[in-house]
């Protein structure tokens, strides 16, 4: 009786004329699922996914069976922020030492850039934004990559770098970096519990602005994003976060997998590049092709980053290389979606259903198959226009021979 019920409650609303809806009929959810589902979306949410085709959706994809996911994330990057970043008028990323932690990376954004149609044609729906430079690069940012770049939550945390660049910036020593960031983490504690902390305190780490804005990493509520390489790093990054008691996010991760176990009993999720597997300098003399591999079989949460401004193709094509090298399928296309949505605390994205934001992509193949296209990009519920400047241009051009010309060679 129950079966029959759901059965009739599902024909209803598959007849039923829904407003300002679409639906993605005969889909499936994953590359090896045999089940055939469909999904409505109203409002800028995934409002039902049923067995049963929907028919009066204001507009009705056919999947033809077709893999839909959910769009990719890209979980720290510098889309909108630089543009040639060689040339120093199209390259906004950099902090200056005295903004540092105090940076909104809001007032860079470029939403006319370029990149972000790239991003979208090759199904990239959202991305967090960070700048770079020094010990602290500022509050990063999470933008949709709709057409109209909206932009979803301006201040995810704090973005910082322990890199071989940084820490020779602050004296060359390893130790001393450690320790500047650690001074900085607790003064800016202190300034929380005590208000008058910055008025009575001799020497500080760094500006009251900057202290300010790690108010939200050290008490907890938003994490802090740092690049370290070095497994040694990494370990003291870990007891600091410990003794601390602040959120971390490992960004790059290049030796991570020498510490697989204590980032996993830490619960600290790595982002990393599974193309690195030659050391760009002596803190990741330890790089390999299955660092994502071996850090997912110890249980950390993993993303993908491309660590440079154009993300688009590559962000898939690094998950399915770090597939290649050992990776578990299911667990690359989390790090790709859902794992990002964790780590950064992005909300009711990077997943496909009910409630979730409609960012959903459509694939006419193996999402990590570097042949594969997303044949629909859809950004809070609205189907995204693919074409690029670059599509634009080659059109333009191919098209040549068709438009009168002022003169003609003879």
């Amino acid at each position: 009786m129950k079966k029959l019920l759901s059965l009739a409650l599902a024909s209803a609303i598959s007849q039923a004329a829904f407003a300002d809806t679409v639906a993605i009929n005969n889909v499936v959810l994953s590359k090896d699922s045999k089940e055939v589902v469909n999904v409505l979306v109203e409002d800028g949410n995934i409002d039902v996914i049923s067995k049963s085709a929907f028919t009066g959706a204001d507009r009705i994809i056919d999947g033809e069976g077709a893999i839909l996911t959910a769009g990719l994330i890209s979980p720290i990057g510098t889309i909108g922020l630089v543009e040639v970043s060689a040339v120093d008028s199209a390259n906004h990323a950099g902090t200056p030492e005295s903004m540092g932690a105090a940076m909104s990376q809001a007032l860079n954004i470029n939403t006319d850039s370029t990149h972000i149609p790239l991003q979208r044609k090759y199904g990239v729906t959202s991305t967090v934004v960070s700048g770079y430079g020094n010990l602290f690069s500022g509050q990063p940012l999470y933008l949709a990559l709709d057409e109209n770049v909206t932009t979803r939550n301006t201040n995810l945390g704090q973005s910082a770098s322990l890199s071989s660049y940084t820490i020779e910036s602050l004296g060359g020593s390893r130790g001393a970096a450690l320790l500047t960031l650690k001074k900085a983490l607790t003064d800016a504690s202190e300034l929380l519990d005590n208000e008058d902390f910055y008025d009575r305190e001799s020497t500080y780490s760094l500006g009251k602005a900057q202290l300010e804005a790690l108010a939200d990493v050290v008490k907890g509520d938003k994490p802090l994003a740092i690049q370290a390489h070095s497994s040694q790093t990494i370990s003291h990054l870990l007891d600091i976060a410990k003794e601390l008691d602040i959120k971390l996010i490992i960004v790059g991760g290049g030796e991570a997998w020498r510490v697989a176990d204590k980032l996993a009993a830490a619960e600290v999720p790595v982002m990393v590049n599974a193309f690195a597997n030659v050391p760009a300098d002596f803190d990741q003399i330890g790089s390999r092709l299955d660092n994502a591999a071996l850090l997912d079989k110890a249980g950390v949460s993993v993303m993908f980053f491309t660590g440079e401004m154009y993300t688009g193709k590559r962000l898939s094509q690094i998950a399915g290389n770090a597939v290649a090298n050992g990776m578990d399928y299911d667990a690359a296309m989390a790090a790709l979606t859902v794992n990002p949505a964790k780590a950064w605390n992005l909300g009711k994205v990077g997943e496909v259903k009910p409630g979730y934001t409609a960012d959903l992509v459509l694939w006419n193949g193996d999402p990590l198959e570097l042949s594969s296209q997303p044949t629909m990009v859809m950004i809070n519920g609205e189907i995204q226009d693919t074409s690029t400047r670059s599509d634009k241009l080659a059109q333009r051009y191919l098209e040549v021979a068709d438009r009168d010309r002022a003169y003609k060679h003879k």
